[in-house]
């Protein structure tokens, strides 16, 4: 049996707003959840965090990103890639549409 191994999800976040608590990043995939890093500080400036899934092989296709600031989603974004790559999210952004 060989070695499965997993991948951990960079996710960077640019915020422009003072130091918070209380922030949740998640990550689904295909409608998976990955993971979710829960009440996470924000700072002024890019704040990076890897959410992590044993089960999480950074399989291609669609994926969501979603903050969370006391129990309310308040902005996602979607995207699909075939690599590994970092994104950034500007929590001030308006969501995207349905």
């Amino acid at each position: 049996m060989g070695m499965v191994l997993s991948i951990d999800f960079i996710v960077t976040i640019k915020y422009d707003g003072g130091t918070q608590d209380g922030f949740d990043v998640g990550v689904f995939h295909e409608g998976r959840q990955v993971g979710w890093e829960m009440n996470q500080r924000f700072n002024t400036g890019m704040n990076t965090f890897k959410v992590h899934d044993r089960n999480f092989k950074g399989d291609p296709g669609g994926y969501i990103v979603k903050l969370r600031f006391k129990g309310k989603v308040f902005t996602e974004r979607r995207f699909a890639t075939r690599t590994h790559r970092i994104f950034t999210i500007d929590p001030k952004a308006p969501p995207p549409g349905p």
